[in-house]
């Protein structure tokens, strides 16, 4: 079945980036809902055994909270990774249950849809330097 519903309702400059990053959020979300345990904790790639559905979904949720609440408006990293392990939100993935992970990702989505229906969409982010992995 095709989807449709990444075409906004109203084609002003705010919907359509709103619309492709809930459209993008829910596809996420999709890819993941459903497949047993043992599927969404698989690697299709041997040389990238971290990058299974479950953990690419985590990274996501992370990776969107870091997005939005230090590049955007400059609050403290709080994500899992660090120095000695960059990876850490692709293992968290692997240790949470499923279900967990899919929620988890749910609940920032939430945040960040909020965030941005409100947010000026011409604000400058507050972080204006990449960060090193030294400033986790």
């Amino acid at each position: 079945m095709a989807r449709t519903d990444d075409i906004p309702e109203t084609s002003d400059e705010r919907s359509i980036p709103l619309q492709v990053l809930h459209y993008a959020q829910d596809t996420a979300v999709m890819k993941v809902s459903g497949l047993p345990q043992e599927l969404a904790r698989r690697a299709p790639l041997p040389g990238s055994p971290l990058m299974s559905p479950a953990n690419v979904l985590n990274h996501l949720h992370w990776v969107e909270r870091s997005w939005v609440n230090t590049d955007l408006f400059g609050g403290e990293e709080d994500g899992p990774w660090t120095t000695e392990n960059p990876d850490a939100e692709f293992e968290q993935g692997s240790e949470l249950p499923v279900e967990e992970v899919i929620a988890l990702y749910q609940e920032e989505a939430a945040r960040t849809r909020a965030v941005f229906a409100e947010v000026d969409l011409d604000m400058v982010r507050r972080r204006l330097t990449q960060p090193t992995f030294a400033e986790f």
